[in-house]
C-alpha cells in the first residue's frame, strides 16, 4: 500500500509540475494577447468617433482625385 501511495504522490508533483509550466506559459501569454486586443478595440473606437465628427473630409477625399480630369 505504501509503494502505491508513493507512486500516486510521484505522478501527482509530475502532474503538478506540468501544469504550472503551462500555467507559466498561458497566463503571460494570455495577458499579452489581451493588451493588443484591447488596444485594437480602442483604437478602432477612436477612429470610427472621428470619422463620424469628419465625415466632410471623407467625402472630400473621394472627389479629390477626379479634380485632375476636371482642369
Amino acid at each position: 500500500m505504501k509503494e502505491f501511495l508513493k507512486k500516486e504522490l510521484y505522478s501527482f508533483r509530475a502532474v503538478a509540475a506540468i501544469l504550472a509550466r503551462w500555467l507559466l506559459l498561458a497566463v503571460p501569454t494570455g495577458l499579452v494577447c489581451g493588451a493588443v486586443g484591447t488596444a485594437f478595440h480602442l483604437a478602432v473606437e477612436q477612429v470610427t468617433e472621428w470619422r463620424a465628427e469628419h465625415i466632410w473630409l471623407l467625402c472630400r477625399w473621394q472627389v479629390l482625385p477626379s479634380w485632375r480630369f476636371i482642369r
